[in-house]
Order: C-alpha cells, then sequence, then structure tokens
C-alpha cells in the first residue's frame, strides 16, 4: 500500500518547494505499478475546490515517489492591487490559495482503486517566496514578524507619498475586534496615540491578507495642521493587545524635483513602495515599420506625389533614469534589491496603476565601507504607443453601478439594476456553495427558475459596455 510520508508546511511560498512524498511496500515488480496523484485547489476564502490535474508517479528503487507543485501554484495565484486613496483596509486574499491532494495506487489487477484524499491537511500557499539559499522550510513563518515586507521599520517617506503595509493574521482563525492604529509623533516633541483607528472588517480568517493604508492616504497632516509631524508609527491590534509590532515611518521632507513613486509587489507577497528623488532623465525610442507601395503610371499627373515607401506602423517607448537618493543605511540599501527583482512594478499616475518595466542590468552596489551610496533606478512604462496626447488627466475612470437589491420569491430571483447595465449573469451553486450548478445570462433584472424541489444558492453581477460589477452576496433558493 502507498503512504503519503511528507507534506509541506500548514502555509508556504508559491516559489518554493511545495513537495508531496508518497511511500509504496507493494513490490516494485508488480505488474503496473503505479502511483496517481491529482490536485485540487481554491483561491482562499472562496468555496470549493476544483480539480487541476492528475498524474502518475513512478516509484523509485526505494519505493518512493515525490512531486513539487510550486510551477503549478504560482500560475494559480494572482495579485490584487490596492485601491488608490483609500484610507480603509482591504483584502488581499487573492495573494493566497488552498491546496491539497488525493492518491492512490494501482496495479494491473487493481486498476481503479479508490482514492485516499488528504483535503483534512490543505495547505495554504501565498504568492512570493525566500531564495533559494536562504530557503528552511517553514522557518520564515515560525517566527514571522507579521508583515510580508523586507524593508526595515524606520523608513523614510514622502508626504505625498501613498503606501501600504501587507499584513498576514497567523493568529486566531476568525479573529474579531483587529484594526490598525497610528501614533502620531511631531517635532515638537508632542505625540498623538491612537490618532487614526482602522477597522478590519468582520472576523478575520487564519492566513487572510490584508492591505494596509500607510502613507499621504490617511490624511495625518490635517489631524493636527498646526503641527509638523516627525513620524509616525502603524500597528495591528486585537482588542488593545498587539498583534504586530510598530512599524515606522519617517516624514522626509527634503525637496523632491519630480514627484515619482514605484509601488511594487515584494518578494513576500507584499506590497511596497519607494520614492524617486531628483530630476527624472526621460528619453523615447522610435520602433518604425516601412513597407514598399505600388505606384500608378499617372502619378505624375496628380497634385499629390504617390510614396514609395509608407510609414505602417510608429510606435514610441518611453525611457526613465531616476535615483532613490544618497542612502546611508547598508540595509535600506541592500532591501532595494527587491525592487529590482519584481515583475510587477507600477507607477501611481492620474489615479491610475501603470504598470512599470525596471529595465536595470547591473547596479554597483559599491564598497561595504562607503558613508552613503546612490540606488539608481531605470524603468520603462509596460506599454508602447502608437498615438500621442501631453501627460494630462482626463477625468474620472467610468464605473459599472453594483447591483442592490439581490431577492428570491419561491424561485422567482430579483434585483435592481441601472441604466448602464448590458447584461446580468447569475450563478447557482449547491446548498454547501461549493460547485456551481448553473449560469445563466439575461438582460433583464429577473430569472425564474422553474425545477421544482430546487434548493441552493444564488448570485448575481452586471456587465456594462466597458466593465462589470463583482458578484453581490448570496441569496438562499428554494423552489416549491
Amino acid at each position: 500500500m502507498v503512504q503519503m510520508t511528507e507534506r509541506p508546511y500548514e502555509v508556504c511560498f508559491s516559489r518554493n518547494p511545495v513537495v508531496y512524498r508518497f511511500q509504496t511496500d507493494t513490490a516494485l515488480t508488480t505488474p503496473g505499478l503505479r502511483i496517481d496523484v491529482r490536485m485540487f485547489h481554491r483561491k482562499f476564502g472562496t468555496f470549493g475546490f476544483v480539480q487541476i490535474f492528475e498524474t502518475s508517479l513512478v516509484p523509485d528503487s526505494a519505493g518512493r515517489a515525490s512531486i513539487d507543485l510550486k510551477k503549478i501554484l504560482d500560475s494559480l495565484i494572482d495579485y490584487k492591487l490596492p485601491t488608490i486613496n483609500t484610507s480603509v483596509i482591504e483584502t488581499a486574499f487573492e495573494h493566497a490559495g488552498q491546496v491539497y491532494v488525493d492518491f492512490r495506487e494501482v496495479t494491473t489487477a487493481t486498476p481503479s482503486p479508490a482514492w485516499t484524499s488528504d483535503i483534512s491537511e490543505a495547505v495554504i500557499c501565498i504568492k512570493g517566496g525566500i531564495p533559494y539559499q536562504h530557503w528552511q522550510g517553514p522557518k520564515y513563518f515560525l517566527n514571522f514578524p507579521g508583515i510580508l515586507t523586507w524593508q526595515k521599520t524606520g523608513r523614510m517617506i514622502g508626504p505625498r507619498e501613498q503606501s501600504w503595509l501587507t499584513y498576514l493574521h497567523l493568529e486566531l482563525n476568525n479573529q474579531t475586534n483587529m484594526s490598525a492604529k497610528v501614533n502620531i509623533y511631531y517635532t515638537d516633541g508632542t505625540s498623538s496615540i491612537n490618532a487614526v483607528t482602522m477597522p478590519i472588517a468582520g472576523s478575520v480568517p487564519k492566513y487572510g491578507i490584508y492591505h494596509i493604508p500607510t502613507g499621504a492616504q490617511l490624511g495625518l497632516k490635517d489631524i493636527d495642521d498646526t503641527k509638523v509631524i516627525h513620524y509616525y508609527t502603524v500597528r495591528v491590534v486585537a482588542d488593545t493587545l498587539n498583534v504586530t509590532t510598530e512599524f515606522k515611518y519617517v516624514v522626509d521632507y527634503r525637496n523632491t524635483y519630480s514627484v515619482t513613486t514605484l509601488h511594487w509587489f515584494n518578494s513576500l507577497g507584499g506590497f511596497d513602495s519607494l520614492r524617486l528623488r531628483g530630476e527624472l532623465n526621460k528619453k523615447t525610442v522610435y520602433e518604425r515599420q516601412f513597407a514598399e507601395k505600388m505606384i500608378g503610371a499617372d502619378y505624375y499627373s496628380t497634385t499629390e506625389l504617390a510614396t514609395m515607401q509608407e510609414n505602417i506602423k510608429t510606435q514610441e517607448q518611453e525611457t526613465y533614469s531616476g535615483s532613490v537618493g544618497l542612502v546611508d543605511d547598508p540595509d535600506v540599501y541592500d532591501h532595494l534589491r527587491d525592487l529590482m527583482v519584481s515583475t510587477r512594478v507600477y507607477q501611481l499616475k492620474f489615479k491610475r496603476w501603470r504598470p512599470v518595466l525596471i529595465t536595470n542590468t547591473n547596479v554597483d552596489l559599491g564598497n561595504e565601507g562607503d558613508p552613503v551610496k546612490d540606488f539608481p533606478v531605470d524603468f520603462t512604462p509596460g506599454y508602447v504607443n502608437e498615438s500621442y496626447s501631453p501627460d494630462i488627466y482626463f477625468g474620472e475612470l467610468p464605473s459599472c453601478p453594483l447591483v442592490t437589491g439581490l431577492a428570491n420569491d419561491a424561485g422567482v430571483v430579483t434585483w435592481t439594476g441601472s441604466p448602464g447595465h448590458v447584461q446580468y449573469v447569475l450563478e447557482r451553486w449547491d446548498l454547501l456553495q461549493a460547485t456551481v450548478q448553473e449560469v445563466v445570462y439575461t438582460s433583464s433584472p429577473t430569472h425564474t427558475f422553474t425545477s421544482f424541489g430546487m434548493l441552493g444558492y444564488v448570485r448575481v453581477k452586471a456587465i456594462c459596455g466597458f466593465s462589470e460589477t463583482p458578484f453581490t452576496e448570496f441569496v438562499y433558493l428554494s423552489v416549491g
């Protein structure tokens, strides 16, 4: 028989080994001997696991077999950008997924045995990873500091810099009365303790991930505009008990010639920010495609001279070179390497997250004895343009109004729509809210389910011509 001899720790990173190992005591000469494994996954905070794949493993000479799921898991988990200008803590459950495997031993004599499920030991996997040379299994989480960042407490922050801390909850499951609190310390030596309290809505699940706003979006300078803030601290509390240590921000009032802040998802799955100082050096690179054209014999008789070559495509790629300024803390300097290896970098511009590609091919880290060092940052937008406009703000983005008032009356499901809605999508789920049973598309704000005795749950979302809304909360469905 086959047994599972190793599974990942209860919480892991998607870019580190996520290994399951198996051992069989069946004779290796048994005809058709193999170990079947199938993987199930769901996004954190959602209902219903989905089977991702099934494969067969051949035991080695010692009867052992293993599989590493990290590449698959990393492709299934994504990031969630926080809302711009918000002062409210938001969930970032998209940063994590839950996984388990089923396994069985197959032989020619027993081609379809029952599966053994490991669902009771489902593992949480977070988007991110520790470098190869430092990974020590669950060691990071056994000493977890509470915040998903490598940046040091005491970091400098611009007065107009929006920033966030990403909190991973490893305390009690469904903990209530949790919040983030801000203490402000002024240049005159006074302070305002618990000047801002940001509650975490609802009960907090174990392994829940949250974006905590910590920058200019909090409006700290307006709490007492007669004073100048020296620094402030942010911490997470449950009731009055500190869950994390205080993270300190020192306000940097030095002049910034061009306000440019880069935000990135760090290697731990958190969301960091960095203000560039000094003037940005901007260049543009143009790529052109030309094609030869056939011209008519009478081209000489018209006032428009026919072209023998046509410019069929021109693309403009902007490039920028900047710097974080002189840094005197070797650790702070070293932690900026996290930005260099991030594949998800953004610039906040005109109330939108613009994707950015870091283009540095090398950075001179200097000598260990250097008292101060400069850290250059070269980047380009994550898009190219075939059209031009000045760098101006065209106004607010269009929005798709939310669906409200979802209700069920003996199978007649109704809701309140909006003139901007083009179509509605209904999902009918089973009683466990684990599996979608039916998907309905309709243009009217009502739908009737007719199957007698049908039970379950329904939710709905709206589609506009340019975007769509999130799904509503579930409503109980009963027919007949």
